[in-house]
């Protein structure tokens, strides 16, 4: 009943509410007592970030990141057509579809090749990589979203600081969900 009105036939209807400018993270801690709490969080996501970036290496495409591209260059297009991959990276023909670790043809004779006995430890390593890249990807979102409450709770203290001043700040930009807003403060000379 709180949200809703009634039209000069007597019908009901639902008030429309303006577009929110806090997700629910933000609202959560949108309290001001809060700003060295979030920054500290996010200084922790940040460093589980950077340990999680050093030991997968964005190595894989299919983890939900964009694909690299090898380009080749070559002098005209009849050696354009007649590129034989196999011949150029010196590999064997199963080894040409992967992006990292691409073993020579004499490295594949002389070395033997260290790797998984079976198909099922194949299968729980790739497992573990993909549980390892979605927690990346988890991590990141919540250190952009940890970004912007700080910002938005860095904007809000300010804002408080200057309540009792003859100059007041002015919107340049109302907040989103996914930035804080855009104030100028004009200039104070110190006395």
């Amino acid at each position: 009943m709180i949200n809703s009105e009634v039209k000069l036939d007597g019908r009901h209807f639902e008030k429309r509410r303006k577009q929110e400018e806090d997700s629910e993270v933000q609202q959560k801690l949108s309290d001001i007592k809060d700003l060295e709490y979030v920054k500290y969080k996010l200084y922790a996501e940040n460093k589980k970030i950077a340990q999680l970036k050093s030991e997968l290496h964005f190595a894989d495409p299919s983890c939900g990141l964009a694909a690299s591209k090898h380009t080749i260059f070559v002098e005209d297009d009849k050696e354009a057509k007649s590129f034989d991959p196999v011949e150029f990276f010196d590999t064997d023909e199963s080894m040409i579809s992967r992006k990292y670790n691409r073993l020579r043809k004499n490295d594949l004779a002389n070395k033997k090749v260290i790797g998984a006995e079976c198909k099922e430890a194949v299968k729980n390593a790739d497992r573990l990589r993909r549980v390892r890249y979605s927690e990346l990807m988890k991590r990141q979102q919540r250190a952009k979203e940890l970004e912007i409450v700080v910002a938005k709770l860095q904007l809000k203290k300010d804002l408080a600081q200057t309540k009792n001043s003859e100059l007041k700040p002015e919107m340049v930009k109302p907040g989103k969900v996914d930035r804080a807003g855009v104030w100028k403060w004009t200039y104070e000379r110190k006395r």
